[in-house]
């Protein structure tokens, strides 16, 4: 066999070698020969090998020597263990033959294939390279196992090893297991150029020329023998342009159709351009240089690109040149005396308004060495480099534009502008006033303890109520002018009218005083200003129609009440007792509460005629203090009390006037001082004012609702809008707080514009306008307009600053301020 091999290979090298390009004839063709000759010489060395590899091994059956050092024929066994026979060779295999399919073929009529010869050897019948000339059927071209590019270890566990176009499986073959492999390497002559393609589940012969052209691409050679890699290069398209294209193609539809991305585009630069984000004509800024002088001054130079980055160089501050005191003999005027330089001597250096004393002398001879030389350099040098430097920024702004576009004063009217009536009569500081809801009365108390009723148009006093005497109380000692020490009457002193509250109802002429610890209801009607009905309608109310019957009871219905004062103890359940248990049970914490004492005759003709009646309230707790503050129901029934007293429970009282009952529903659970209370214009809500909070409670449920946070130190009053939607409070550290109930807890707005201590705020029950009155003696009044819609914020505009007021020595000026009902007029 090796023998046929070799003669087959010199006659194929007799022949002239196929190239798939022209070669010139000469010297070019000479050396080509030549050097295909002398790779045809090793390349047929390696198919002899090959050859004569397997009959020394079919000659010498028994020698597993030789076997073993074949190394070709151990890697060949090791690999058909796993993947079959030449499984290595594949892809050099598939390249060599895709190179083969390239060249040109020679006509031949046979074919070679692996037969059976007689002996049992399986040998090549045909010539061998018609496979390699490319007479090569479709079935062993194209792969016949569709699985693709998938790991075959997959098909391990299954019968089938793929399946063909059609779809149908491809059944795996009954393989050689390891035995039959080492008969066949010993017993075929073409094992060892047989090849297994695991993928289609067969075995190729390799011909001589594939061994050759496998062996040329594992050496990194071209696969066929004389191939030129450097061919001259022929320009089968010329480089000039034709008149007729070679293509004759329609245009395609896409050419014709607006591109909808290009639309889009244009739409995002115009919708740039329009925003500004793309300038159209405009030169880019220049850019800055990044080079600054590092040892020049930077402030001496005149162009600003030209200045560095970093912040600007501020220069210390200059010192102040000496003036006439400094000089050695100064003007008389600027020597001082010696009272001066005594006071001078004995200031704290840091209140002294210059550091030295000026001195005079006659002549420059006589001037001593500077003593403060050496400390005024040190210092100068510590304020060089410790005292950091800024530079203020003057803006060039208009004072004007800084001011919010106000409308004018004459637009807001009406309000208050002059003093149209002053009441002449109280002998001691005025602190409460309160007009009566018809606004025809006026009420004034102070420190005087005289309660006096004023006509409002024509300033005339219609009654006097001299309430120490009524009450017994010892009179207030007039208070000497000598050193009085500041704010030494800041607060009401006992026995002082601090409060007074007129009843919201025109029907009931009563007129609440609070002075000292006790609360006093007085008629304040007269003769010319109460009808018959009105006098009626205020002595029942003074009276306690309702409860008169209750007090005169009889021996058994006393006797009865004894019984059942077991039913009125705190233990039992109030949900289980009937109305006159809740009534007598009501009837009998109010006793322990207050007592209710009449004074004058309470006759409806006596009080028509103007006659005096009045009613008290005593309180029973020995340690409660003064009134701080009364406040009225919009019912005119129940009246709400602030007295400064050690217990805390017991600082708010709510008093029912018909029923005579008194109650103290609030229950503080910290040592929280009350300073004013408030009804709710329509609702059953009470707000209590501490010094620093105000809560809200609901009288029907009894519960605290909220509580607003405002910014003051010390809360000295507080007043609820007609609507009862906003509050407004104001402090002694000189703030006004305005509160949106509808909004949040915290104040709307917090002001600051008077000079010293807010003492009253009001609002106008009619007409948009708010007042404040302080320490500093004016009245300050607001156009206050408040909208339905949640979505506007009040509006708040300064009209009038009232300055008809002064300061007194003690440092207090207005303590009170109250509107007309009707008219848009204010009384302090």
């Amino acid at each position: 066999l090796a023998i046929a091999v070799q003669e087959e290979v010199n006659e194929s090298s007799d022949e002239q070698p196929i190239v798939d390009h022209s070669v010139e004839e000469g010297s070019e063709a000479s050396a080509n020969d030549m050097e295909s000759g002398s790779e045809d010489d090793s390349e047929m060395e390696f198919v002899e090998e090959i050859v004569l590899g397997a009959s020394d091994d079919d000659d010498d059956e028994g020698d597993n020597s030789d076997i073993e050092a074949d190394s070709d024929s151990d890697a060949q066994s090791d690999s058909d263990s796993e993947n079959g026979d030449g499984s290595d060779l594949m892809p050099a295999l598939a390249k060599a033959r895709a190179s083969t399919r390239k060249l040109p073929t020679k006509k031949t009529s046979s074919s070679a294939s692996a037969s059976v010869s007689a002996s049992g050897e399986r040998v090549l019948v045909g010539d061998e390279d018609i496979r390699a000339e490319g007479y090569v059927s479709s079935d062993e071209e194209h792969e016949r196992n569709t699985i693709g590019n998938v790991p075959l270890h997959w098909y391990d566990e299954m019968d089938h090893i793929g399946y063909d176009k059609a779809g149908k499986k491809l059944m795996r073959k009954e393989g050689m297991d390891e035995v039959d492999k080492v008969l066949a390497a010993k017993d075929d002559p073409l094992y060892r150029r047989t090849v297994y393609d695991p993928k289609n589940d067969t075995t190729t012969v390799l011909t001589n020329r594939e061994l050759i052209m496998v062996k040329r691409i594992l050496e990194g050679k071209f696969p066929e023998v004389g191939f030129n890699a450097e061919q001259d290069y022929v320009d089968y398209f010329t480089s000039e342009q034709e008149v007729t294209p070679l293509s004759a193609a329609p245009e395609p539809k896409s050419r014709f159709i607006p591109s909808k991305w290009e639309r889009m585009k244009v739409i995002k630069i115009a919708n740039d351009i329009r925003a500004g984000r793309v300038a159209i004509g405009k030169k880019p800024p220049p850019k800055k240089p990044d080079f600054y002088l590092m040892w020049g001054e930077d402030d001496a130079v005149d162009d600003p690109v030209k200045r560095r980055k970093a912040p600007k160089h501020i220069p210390a501050p200059k010192v102040a040149l000496p003036g006439h005191r400094e000089s050695y003999h100064p003007p008389a005027e600027y020597l001082p005396t010696e009272e001066e330089t005594k006071e001078w001597q004995e200031a704290d250096p840091l209140d002294r308004r210059i550091n030295f004393i000026p001195t005079d002398y006659k002549t420059m001879r006589h001037i001593p060495a500077y003593e403060s030389f050496v400390r005024e350099r040190y210092e100068r040098c510590l304020d060089l480099y410790l005292c950091p430097r800024f530079e203020r920024n003057r803006l060039n702004i208009d004072p004007e534009s800084l001011v919010p576009k106000l409308p004018s004063a004459n637009e807001l009217r009406p309000y208050p502008t002059t003093v149209g009536v002053t009441y002449f009569g109280h002998t001691g500081r005025v602190r409460a006033l309160a007009i009566s809801p018809t606004g025809e009365l006026l009420a004034s108390g102070g420190d005087d303890q005289i309660v006096r009723i004023w006509e409002v148009d024509t300033g005339r006093c219609l009654a006097t109520y001299n309430v120490k005497r009524l009450l017994g109380l010892d009179p207030v000692p007039k208070p000497s002018e000598e050193a009085l020490p500041d704010h030494a009457e800041d607060e009401p002193r006992d026995s002082a009218i601090v409060k007074l509250a007129w009843n919201p109802q025109p029907r009931y002429r009563i007129l609440a005083v609070g002075i000292a610890d006790r609360v006093v209801l007085l008629h304040g009607g007269v003769s010319t200003a109460c009808s018959p009905e009105d006098a009626e309608a205020t002595a029942s109310m003074l009276s306690g129609a309702l409860f008169e019957e209750d007090d005169n009871s009889d021996d058994e219905d006393a006797n009865v009440a004894k019984e059942s004062d077991s039913e009125l103890d705190d233990d039992v359940d109030e949900n289980e007792l009937d109305d006159d248990a809740k009534r007598r049970r009501a009837l009998k914490k109010s006793k322990g509460i207050a007592a209710w004492m009449e004074d004058g005759d309470l006759s409806p003709s006596a009080i028509a005629e103007g006659g005096f009646a009045k009613t008290s309230i005593v309180f029973k707790d020995a340690s409660r203090g003064n009134i701080l503050d009364l406040s009225w129901h919009a019912k005119g029934e129940y009246l709400v009390s602030v007295c400064d007293t050690q217990r805390v429970a017991s600082q708010v009282t709510i008093h029912h006037i018909r029923k005579r009952l008194s109650q103290q529903p609030i229950t503080f659970r910290t040592n929280l001082r009350v300073q004013c209370v408030l009804f709710h214009p329509k609702k059953p809500i009470l707000f209590v004012a501490t010094k620093q909070q105000v809560s809200v409670y609901h009288l029907l449920k009894q519960t605290r609702m909220r509580r607003l946070k405002a910014t003051a130190r010390w809360i000295s009053s507080m007043a609820l809008h007609s609507k009862g939607d906003n509050l407004v409070i104001g402090s002694y550290d000189r703030r006004v707080a305005w509160f949106d109930l509808d909004m949040s807890d915290r104040p709307w707005k917090t002001f600051r514009y008077h000079d010293r201590a807010v003492r009253r705020v009001d609002f106008h029950p009619r007409y948009p306008l708010m007042a404040t009155c302080a320490d500093d003696g004016v009245v300050h009044i607001f156009h206050a307009r408040v909208f339905d819609d949640f979505a506007k914020d009040p509006f708040l505009v300064p009209v009038k600053v009232l300055k008809g007021h002064t300061t007194t020595t003690d440092g207090l000026g207005v303590l009170d301020c109250v509107f007309h009902p009707t008219q848009p007029w204010i009384f302090s």
